[in-house]
């Protein structure tokens, strides 16, 4: 009887609105704008209800048009319009809802919306304005996800979301303008950032990654070799597998630095390099590192007088005496290879017991020496020498007023002996005149004797 009274009812509600091809359930007074006005009135427990058989049946292929459908033999749903086939059988997946303009979920579980949008893969997830969730066949692109504009995302698990971006790798993302992600877990983000190497990443614009798990960040890199990376602007790993690369912005346009070797860091940086290991800056807790100007080739160590305190004054002599005592070699160190690794050079553990204490506290320690340390300590002796050096000319130049003394009296005695020299010849001269003189008179006197003689006989 409540079936009949139910069909009496309806075929009243039929009757009635037939003029205007209009039908009220639940009202006798559909609104002018609807076809099928259905009215709960205030009830919170009822609604529309559609139920069905699932995973049985075919979809009507009805072809272009517009038009609200749900097929419960596929628990499929649709609403917009289509121009094609795009809402028969063929192309509606189990469990898929379409909607929008000339929209297509094929797989099953799938979901498309907007205009063109197509989700063929399981799962898969389309929506926008002709992006596509899925392969051709669906095949191998469960999970999908596009979003946005012209996006394609086609691997397993994979998302592409923003304007031309495609996802053609498991489980890739691509996000951005123009962005491709084809490697398997890899990433691209940003505009025309390509992420082709396993587990890559490429971030920015115009980036590259290739090499399996490697990274590019910024614009204009590229990170080829495998576990490489490449951030900045203008930087190329150049196939070198673990190579890590960074850059400036390029300021005087020198073109791509490239990587040279396998495991090789390279950075380029117009204005140097600036390494703090402690500090903000301020008066309190200034800042410490090293640091290389534009031009430079060498690091150099924050040395500001200002920044320093507790001055204590080395004794030169004592630095010399100490390192007198500290042993010189070469060597080599363990594990490398004597033939091409040899170095020259001290001790950690002597430099510290020459010179890791002073009157405030400790200086290093017993297994590395800092070089501004060492080059203190070889300045102070630079000094020390220089200071003896001094000394050794006041003290030369007092022997070599003394040499000039003694060459004076030299030279004075020469001349002495020269003097003597001419007065023993004359001396020598006077005496042979005299022995000549005193013969000649023993002569004369012979003469005259012998001459008295004859007389007086």
């Amino acid at each position: 009887m409540q079936k009949f009274y139910v069909l009496t009812t309806l075929s009243i509600i039929l009757i009635v609105t037939q003029a205007n091809a209009q039908v009220g359930i639940g009202t006798p007074t559909p609104d002018i704008s609807a076809m099928l006005h259905v009215d709960v009135s205030t009830s919170t427990s009822k609604g529309f209800l559609v139920t069905g058989n699932a995973i049985s049946g075919t979809v009507p292929n009805l072809g272009a048009g517009s038009r609200l459908m749900f097929y419960p033999g596929k628990a499929a749903f649709r609403a917009g319009n289509v121009g094609g086939t795009q809402w028969d059988d063929a192309n509606v997946g189990f469990y898929s809802t379409a909607m929008g303009y000339n929209t297509t979920a094929s797989g099953t579980f799938s979901t498309a919306m907007g205009n063109g949008t197509t989700a063929t893969g399981a799962y898969s997830f389309a929506v926008g304005y002709y992006t596509n969730a899925g392969n051709s066949d669906g095949i191998n692109s469960a999970g999908a996800t596009a979003m946005g504009f012209l996006t394609t995302a086609k691997g397993i698990g994979s998302t592409a979301i923003g304007y031309k971006s495609a996802a053609n790798g498991g489980t890739s993302i691509a996000m951005g303008s123009e962005t491709i992600a084809s490697g398997d877990y890899s990433i691209a983000m940003g505009i025309f950032t390509n992420a082709s190497g396993r587990e890559s990443t490429a971030l920015g614009s115009h980036t590259s990654a290739s090499g399996i798990v490697s990274t590019s960040m910024g614009s204009n890199t590229t990170a080829s070799g495998i576990y490489s990376t490449a951030m900045g602007s203008d930087v190329n790993t150049n196939g070198q597998q673990g190579a890590f690369i960074i850059g400036d912005n390029n300021p005087n346009g020198e073109g791509i630095t490239f990587s040279g070797k396998d495991n090789e860091f390279v950075a380029r940086f117009n204005n140097g390099y600036y390494l703090l290991t402690t500090g903000d800056g301020t008066p309190l807790t200034p800042r410490m590192g090293v640091q290389i100007g534009h031009n430079g080739n060498a690091w150099v160590s924050i040395c500001d007088k200002n920044r320093k305190e507790n001055f204590e004054q080395l004794d030169g002599e004592d630095v010399l005496q100490k390192i007198a005592k500290i042993n010189f070699t070469s060597w080599n160190y363990k594990q490398q290879d004597p033939k091409i690794y040899r170095h020259y050079g001290i001790m950690a553990q002597d430099f510290y017991n020459a010179f890791g204490k002073d009157k405030f506290g400790t200086i290093g320690n017993d297994t590395t020496v800092n070089p501004i340390d060492m080059i203190g300590i070889d300045m102070t002796a630079i000094q020390a020498l220089e200071k003896r050096t001094n000394e050794l000319k006041n003290q030369n130049a007092v022997l070599n007023k003394k040499v000039a003394e003694v060459d004076e009296l030299k030279k004075e005695n020469e001349n002495l002996k020269q003097s003597v020299a001419r007065l023993q010849t004359q001396f020598d001269q006077q005496q042979k005149l005299i022995a000549q003189s005193l013969d000649q008179l023993k002569t004369l006197a012979l003469k005259q004797a012998i001459k008295e003689t004859v007389a007086v006989k």
